[in-house]
């Protein structure tokens, strides 16, 4: 595991080159490699900011890393008939009606309908 974390300290360095810490975005293969070398050394029990600090960056870099790892920015929808629709959908047997004052009647037929509407008012 330490050759690994030299070797990966390494090629960090190589291919940052003379370059400020932060000019220019590690690549997605080394924030994987990153965060695979910190999972190894959490294994082994050493700390986050332990881990990090052998890797060569800031626990908060692989905090948000980690938080991010595996996202493509798209997920696989389905799009489902509304199934609420339905059920709140009058049937063909159903009869509506709405009284002058504001009621709102469903009824199974128009006789029930009118015998309602005339109890309400």
């Amino acid at each position: 595991m330490d050759k690994e974390i030299e070797a990966f300290r390494n090629e960090v360095l190589h291919w940052r080159g003379t370059r400020r810490r932060g000019a220019r975005p590690y690549t997605s293969a080394m924030r994987a490699k990153a965060l695979e070398l910190t999972a190894g050394l959490r294994n082994r029990g050493l700390t986050m900011e332990a881990a990090t600090r052998q890797l060569g960056f800031s626990a908060a870099t692989l905090y948000a890393w980690r938080k991010t790892s595996g996202r493509t920015g798209l997920l696989p929808v389905r799009i489902a008939p509304d199934a609420t629709a339905a059920l709140l959908a009058p049937t063909r047997s159903t009869v509506q009606l709405v009284s002058p004052h504001g009621y709102r009647v469903e009824a199974p037929d128009l006789a029930t309908a009118v015998a309602l509407l005339r109890e309400l008012g």
